[in-house]
């Protein structure tokens, strides 16, 4: 007896009922079987059966659901056939999708982009302050049912920590909750994306919201910790994002107060000022001055009064790489050797290539040679063993490519260094039977310590 050949639903197939008709054929039309057995899973290996109707009696090569699938979903089928109570092999698994109103099935190319419901997700004026393990929530807008949802959740602005992110794999399930309770009185960001097929969708609008405790009066505010920048780092950016944090022990305030400012004894002008709601992410308005260095503290604001400030944290800008460098940048502008003194007698230590960057540390008295560093091209770093060596000055041109437009380099602001002495050969002495040890060896002869007087050797 021959196995069945199934025709309906084809592989991969969207039916757009719930209650779809598979058929089957036989091979052989000079006979027909006298039965069949159906199943349907939701798993291609049938370790589940959704329906399983084994009718070894019934000769017909169709079947019709008795009761609806499930909406949005995959399936599998087979089915054998029966002859005289002899059952033959299933038929090789058929996928296909219950899509009833013809919005299941997703494109991987356009997801849809889910929207957040819950924390209320927004940056200024109106905040939510949650428990420690909120319920995060959002929509799924369509019009397709996604596989599932990535959820990227920080107490980072940049969601830099991935410890808090989750993964849901429903696409019908939109809440998420944290699998550790977070942090009191700290504020955390999140957004969410859609997954179908391995494929993320776009991001959605990014949320903020605040974990309990809130602060009651002024008398609960603490001193917030400075996290970013670092203390006494160098940044490439100037709008730097300052972010800092409430102990655990603390609690959300109105609002903070941020003192940004180049005077180190902030008797100047402060550069952010009080903000309008408790973020502990924030930023100056406008760009900061390169090449300058930055003081910064906050205090937190409840009810129209500040508590204490942090500690005092600082920070350089410099957003070309060029400002905090021990010297002045250069760039060559042909290929030279860069040698140990400043005649061609000396050693050449490196060789300078047309467009390398240098940095230049000192200048002779006439200035008419450079002092250098050579810098490994690729980090702009001096080597671990550094290389100082000098160099024409007129091989070099201040500045590196990515010197900002305006500001001036000069090589003759460079302190004076003298260079090593050109080598002269010295003069060795004829040698004489009353010289000394010392001199007596230099010339070559060989001093006799008990007769005292120098040995010399005879002329060659």
């Amino acid at each position: 007896m021959l196995d069945a050949v199934a025709e309906t639903p084809i592989d991969d197939d969207i039916q757009n009922t719930l209650t779809p008709e598979f058929t089957w054929s036989y091979p052989d039309s000079s006979c027909a079987p006298e039965g069949f057995h159906f199943q349907s899973s939701e798993t291609s290996d049938f370790s589940t059966v959704f329906i399983d109707a084994d009718n070894p009696t019934i000769a017909t090569q169709s079947f019709g659901a008795g009761y609806p699938y499930n909406d949005c979903q995959e399936y599998y089928w087979r089915v054998a056939v029966v002859s005289g109570g002899v059952e033959t092999a299933f038929t090789t698994p058929r996928r296909f999708v219950i899509d009833e109103t013809g919005t299941c099935d997703c494109d991987p190319a356009a997801l849809p982009v889910p929207v957040l419901i819950w924390p209320e997700p927004v940056w200024t004026g109106d905040y939510d302050i949650v428990p420690l393990n909120p319920a995060l929530e959002w929509m799924n807008p369509g019009p397709c049912t996604p596989d599932g949802y990535h959820v990227k959740l920080s107490d980072l602005p940049d969601n830099a920590d991935p410890s808090l992110n989750g993964d849901i794999f429903d696409g019908l399930i939109t809440t998420y909750t944290p699998h550790v309770p977070l942090l009191p009185a700290h504020q955390y960001w999140w957004h969410v994306y859609s997954t179908y097929l391995g494929s993320l969708s776009g991001n959605s609008n990014f949320g903020a919201f605040f974990t309990e405790p809130e602060c009651g009066s002024a008398a609960e505010l603490l001193a917030p910790d400075l996290i970013l920048p670092n203390n006494g780092s160098s940044i490439d950016t100037l709008e730097p994002m300052l972010h800092y944090e409430q102990s655990i022990s603390g609690c959300v305030p109105d609002t903070y107060l941020i003192n940004l400012q180049t005077d180190e004894n902030f008797s100047g002008v402060n550069l952010i000022g009080q903000i309008g709601f408790p973020s502990t992410g924030t930023g100056p308005g406008i760009p900061l001055m390169d090449c300058t260095w930055h003081y910064w503290k906050v205090a937190g604001v409840q009810d129209g009064t500040p508590g204490p400030y942090s500690e005092v944290f600082s920070f350089f800008t410099d957003e070309s790489g060029t400002c905090s460098l021990p010297g002045i940048p250069g760039t060559a502008k042909s290929n030279n050797f860069c040698r140990e003194g400043t005649f061609e007698i000396f050693d050449a230590l490196a060789t300078v290539e047309v467009g390398d960057r240098v940095l230049a540390i000192a200048r002779n008295p006439f200035t008419t040679y450079l002092k250098l560093t050579i810098l490994d091209q690729e980090t702009r770093e001096p080597y671990k063993y550094e290389i100082h060596c000098w160099s024409y000055i007129g091989n070099y041109e201040p500045g590196w490519p990515e010197t900002p437009e305006g500001r001036q380099y000069f090589f003759e602001d460079l302190p004076v260094d003298v260079p090593p002495p050109t080598l002269v050969p010295t003069e060795i002495p004829a040698c004489y039977e009353k010289m000394d040890p010392e001199e007596c060896k230099t010339s070559g002869g060989t001093y006799d310590s008990d007769k005292h007087y120098c040995k010399c050797s005879p002329p060659s």
